[in-house]
Order: structure tokens, then C-alpha cells, then sequence
């Protein structure tokens, strides 16, 4: 019997099914050589943030919302011709509640009489009501002062103090001091090369084991820029929510603490100081700071408080071992809204001039460098940028610290 021939088709189908199979691999291939690429050389794309960026953890509502009472508020001052140097930011706080992250701000503002309090306390509470989903609750009423809270639903965002009174002594005639933190790099360098070309005295705190760790930090010393470590710690909500390699946990032995210190710090030659990544679990327990500082005192290097949390313990636990420090006053770009960086420069600037002194940290986005580079050209001139390094607290900070960590 005669054997059927095969038919034709089917053996071109097959190879068909293979081109097709390796033009999809290919394809497959190709998309995620550029994933790798945007993620790592790029992060420049959008309004891209770092995976695990803690203090982004704010609903686009609730930032809408503090945006809308930052604005309110600040055309009701205008409205009544409240002049800058009456207005005073006294702190921008971290808050935590119900799985989101905001800053509390506190303004205090100088009225001319009993009259301008009430007359502002009617006015934002008419401007929260008209624009706002805030609401304006008193705290405390007297004849030449009342407190208020500014609330959205459960949380506070802001408190606003109006007073015929001073609550500080003014400063004497002095240039103030700003020093701005570039946080988070190490996944983009020509962004971070950007961010250098603003020629600023700015302080560049570099992540552990990130792809471009190592470039951004010889290019930002060659360049003459502070380094730090940006030290990964704890947060809370772990792992859900993760610090990336190099982080460490509040679970650890001092040996263990020691060592991924260490290996941290080889990552940064040349790295003055540390300042912490995440860490609102971390920074809370006094026992896991404790060791960081024994091996911080040492190792000769200073410690900024990033304030991740309210009850952090970095700060004063510093003070106490004898440690250089600094607390962050301002995030710079929690909210990416031009205006919103912008507001909270000048939150940093006006906190500046009240106290002679102010620490912000920003991150690696455009929409960051825009507004640095229209900025601070302009606005600078009554003030001093400097490294974060020229601020620390504590009796002779500044002779204490050195580059390297070398024991």
C-alpha cells in the first residue's frame, strides 16, 4: 500500500511555530533588557519613584488635599497683608496613622491685634470650608491668641497658631544655613550627574549595592560633593514594605550590625556620614540605635535623623553618646506637584530664618531638579548652602567628624 505523503503544510506550520516562538522570546528578551535599562539607568521616565521608598506612603487624595489647605491658608495670610517675616514655620513633623504617611506643620503667625486673630481664624476656617476637604477645629482660645488644628477626616496636617505675641526671640542679624540632601542615589547617574551640575553645596547620600553606587559616589567626590550613606534600616510593615540590601533589622546581634555597617560603609569610600533609609521601626528601638552609635562614635562619622517616624530615638540618643547629629527639618518632594516642592522650600528657608538653621532632603526626580534649578539661584542670596556636615549638633561636632569611617 502506498504511503500518504506528507502534507505540506504541516511541516511549514511547524516552522513557523518556531520563528514565531523565538520572535517572542526575542521580544520577551528585548522588553526587559528595557525594564532593566528605565529602572536602572533611567528612573527618569514618569513620575518614577524608588520601590521602596517609605515616606511616599500618602494616598494622592490626602495629598490633594494638604495641597488645597497649604494654598487656602496662604491666600488667607495674603488676603491680610501679613508680611513674610511674620510668618514662621515652627516644624514639619512626621505622622503615621491608618497605613498612610503626611507631615504635620506647625505655622505660628504674629498678629498686629486681638482684632487680625480673630479676623484669620474666620478667614481659614471660610477658606477650608469654600476650596478644602480640612476642617478647622480650636484648641485653645484667648484674648490675644487661638490654636487651631487643620483636619482632614482623622488626620492632622496642620496646626496654626495666631498670636499678638512672639513665641521665640528673634535672631540676631546673621546670614541662616540650609543644607539640602540629595537622598536615594545610586539607580540613576545622569540624573544624579544633574542634580551636581546645579554646582550647590549640597550633602549626596548614596544607597548600598544599587546599581550605580560606586559611579555616583567617585563622581560626586571627584566633584567635590559631601558623601554619606544612605543606611537602609527596619521599617515598619516589613517585608511588605522593604529597605533593600544592606538593611539592618532590629533582630540583630551588635557582631551582625557591625558587619553589614561595615560592608555598608565600603560601598561609599569616603562616605562623612550616615543618615537612615526607611528605618521608622528601627530608629524607634534605643537598644539597635545604641549599637549603630557605638560603631558611629568609633568610626568618627556624624548621623542625620531622617525622621521617618515621631518617635524616632536618633536624635537625642546621638546627643547623649556623644555622637555629631542633625534631625531632617523638611522632605523636599513627598509630593511631586511643582508647587508643593517649591512650598516646601520655602517651608525649609523660613525655618532657616527663624532658627539660623534648616536640613532638607530631597530625592532624584526631574520634577525635583526643575524646581532646585529655577529656584535657588534666585531666592539664595540671603542665605548660606552648605554641607550637612557644617550644622551638626554637639560640643565640637565639626573637629570630630572625618572622611573615610577609618577607625
Amino acid at each position: 500500500m502506498p504511503r500518504k505523503k506528507r502534507k505540506e503544510g504541516r511541516g511549514l506550520s511547524r516552522r513557523g511555530m518556531l520563528i514565531w516562538l523565538l520572535a517572542i522570546v526575542g521580544t520577551l528578551t528585548t522588553a526587559l533588557f528595557l525594564t532593566v535599562f528605565y529602572v536602572f539607568e533611567g528612573m527618569e521616565v514618569g513620575h518614577s519613584r524608588f520601590l521602596y521608598e517609605e515616606a511616599y506612603r500618602t494616598s494622592n487624595s490626602l495629598k490633594r488635599s494638604i495641597r488645597s489647605i497649604d494654598r487656602a491658608i496662604f491666600e488667607v495670610l495674603y488676603e491680610n497683608n501679613i508680611p513674610e517675616k511674620d510668618v514662621h514655620f515652627l516644624s514639619v513633623s512626621p505622622r503615621q496613622k491608618n497605613g498612610q504617611t503626611w507631615e504635620l506643620t506647625k505655622v505660628f503667625v504674629r498678629c498686629k491685634s486681638p482684632l487680625q486673630v480673630r479676623k484669620l481664624e474666620k478667614g481659614v476656617r471660610a477658606g477650608l470650608k469654600r476650596s478644602t476637604t480640612g476642617a478647622l477645629e480650636v484648641k485653645e482660645r484667648a484674648q490675644n491668641k487661638v490654636i487651631c488644628l487643620v483636619k482632614v477626616g482623622v488626620f492632622t496636617t496642620h496646626k496654626l497658631i495666631f498670636s499678638t505675641k512672639p513665641e521665640f526671640r528673634p535672631l540676631q542679624r546673621i546670614r541662616p544655613k540650609v543644607a539640602l540632601i540629595i537622598d536615594d542615589l545610586g539607580y540613576a547617574p545622569r540624573l544624579a550627574e544633574a542634580f551636581m551640575d546645579l554646582n550647590a553645596r549640597m550633602t549626596l547620600s548614596v544607597l548600598p549595592y544599587a546599581p550605580y553606587t560606586r559611579q555616583i559616589a567617585e563622581r560626586g567626590r571627584a566633584r567635590g560633593y559631601e558623601l554619606m550613606l544612605h543606611l537602609p534600616m527596619e521599617p515598619k510593615n516589613y517585608p511588605q514594605v522593604n529597605p533593600g540590601p544592606g538593611c539592618l533589622m532590629t533582630e540583630m546581634t551588635k557582631k551582625e550590625i557591625t558587619k553589614v555597617l561595615s560592608q555598608d560603609l565600603a560601598q561609599i569610600p569616603g562616605a562623612r556620614g550616615v543618615n537612615n533609609h526607611m528605618g521608622s521601626l528601627f530608629t524607634e528601638d534605643e537598644k539597635a540605635m545604641g549599637m549603630v552609635f557605638e560603631e558611629l562614635r568609633k568610626r568618627r562619622l556624624f548621623y542625620v535623623d531622617s525622621r521617618t517616624t515621631r518617635f524616632s530615638k536618633g536624635y537625642v540618643l546621638a546627643r547623649q553618646l556623644k555622637v555629631p547629629v542633625a534631625k531632617r527639618d523638611v522632605f523636599i518632594d513627598n509630593d511631586l506637584n511643582g508647587s508643593s516642592i517649591k512650598a516646601q522650600v520655602i517651608r525649609m528657608l523660613n525655618m532657616a530664618r527663624r532658627s539660623g538653621k534648616a536640613i532638607g532632603i530631597a530625592h532624584p526626580h526631574k520634577e525635583t531638579l526643575e524646581v532646585l534649578r529655577s529656584y535657588l539661584n534666585e531666592n539664595l542670596e540671603a542665605f548660606e548652602l552648605v554641607p550637612v556636615s557644617e550644622i551638626l549638633d554637639g560640643a565640637g561636632s565639626k573637629s570630630k567628624v572625618t572622611i573615610g569611617g577609618n577607625r
